[in-house]
C-alpha cells in the first residue's frame, strides 16, 4: 500500500477543484466574446466620448494595472504565513495524518498550504476575468469588435498564467516546519 495515498488524493482533489473554477472563468471569457461579437458589435457607439480612443485608453491601463495586481496578489496570498494545524485538514483520522506527515515534502506542502493556495488562484483568476470585461466595456462605447480582441486575448494568457498546478504554490514551504 501506499503511504502517501491520502496526501496523493487530497492534491487530486485540490487541483480539480482549482482546474473546474479556471476552466468556468476562461469558458466565461468566451461568452463575453460572443456578447461582444453579436449583440454589441453591430448596435454602434453608444456613447460619444469626445476624443476618439481617451475610454479606451484609460480601460487599456486599467486593464495592465489589473494584470500586474492580479500577479501581485496571487504571489501575496500563496507567501501567507500557514497555521500550525491547518483547519482544512482536522476531519482526518490519526492513520491518514500519519500518511500525510510520510508524503513527500512537496506534496504535503501543497496539501498544507491548500487554503491559500485556492485564495491566491481565485483573486488572481477574478482580476485576470475582469480584463475581459473591461474589453466588454470598450466595445460596447465604440461598437467595434476590435477593441474587444485584446482585452479577450490578455484576459486568456493572464488566466494560463494562473492556471493551477501544485508548483505554484511558492510560499508553502513554511508548511514543512509544522
Amino acid at each position: 500500500m501506499n503511504s502517501h495515498n491520502i496526501a496523493q488524493r487530497l492534491a487530486r482533489q485540490y487541483l480539480l477543484i482549482g482546474r473546474m473554477i479556471w476552466g468556468v472563468l476562461v469558458v466565461s471569457t468566451g461568452v463575453y466574446a460572443f456578447v461582444a461579437h453579436s449583440v454589441l458589435g453591430t448596435v454602434g457607439p453608444v456613447t460619444d466620448f469626445g476624443r476618439e480612443g481617451s475610454l479606451t485608453t484609460v480601460l487599456t491601463v486599467a486593464a495592465l494595472v489589473v494584470a500586474i495586481l492580479s500577479i501581485f496578489v496571487r504571489n501575496l496570498f500563496l507567501n501567507r504565513p500557514l497555521p500550525v494545524a491547518p483547519g482544512h485538514l482536522k476531519g482526518l483520522n490519526d492513520q491518514q495524518r500519519q500518511e500525510l506527515s510520510a508524503a513527500p515534502i512537496d506534496l504535503r506542502n501543497f496539501v498544507f498550504s491548500y487554503p491559500n493556495w485556492l485564495v491566491a488562484h481565485i483573486v488572481a483568476l477574478a482580476l485576470s476575468e475582469s480584463v475581459v470585461i473591461f474589453g466588454l466595456v470598450a466595445v460596447s462605447t465604440t461598437g467595434e469588435f476590435g477593441q474587444f480582441v485584446p482585452f479577450w486575448l490578455g484576459s486568456l494568457v493572464l488566466m494560463g498564467w494562473h492556471f493551477p498546478r501544485p508548483g505554484s504554490s511558492t510560499g508553502s514551504q513554511r508548511a514543512s516546519r509544522t
